[in-house]
């Protein structure tokens, strides 16, 4: 009896402690790439909304140069 005992804990043991060493591999891979991606987030989110910034204002000129041109092509049209 203490033979199938030993047996049963000798198949047993090696894979808990494999289990146990996956979850504890899981839980620091996990928190490292939890806190790189927290990064990446963080620096990259300036960079957006300065690009969205500038898209903005280069809107906001296009707009502004196509209403002068266009104001401008009626004076030349119209006479002065």
């Amino acid at each position: 009896m203490d033979y199938n005992i030993l047996r049963i804990f000798s198949l047993i043991i090696p894979g808990l402690v494999a289990i146990i060493g996956n979850i504890i591999f899981y839980i620091i891979v996990k928190s490292r790439i939890d806190k790189s991606i927290e990064k990446y987030k963080i620096s990259y989110a300036g960079v957006y909304k300065e690009k969205i910034e500038i898209h903005k204002e280069i809107l906001k000129q296009i707009f502004e140069l196509k209403l002068k041109v266009q104001k401008y092509g009626n004076v030349l049209k119209n006479g002065w």
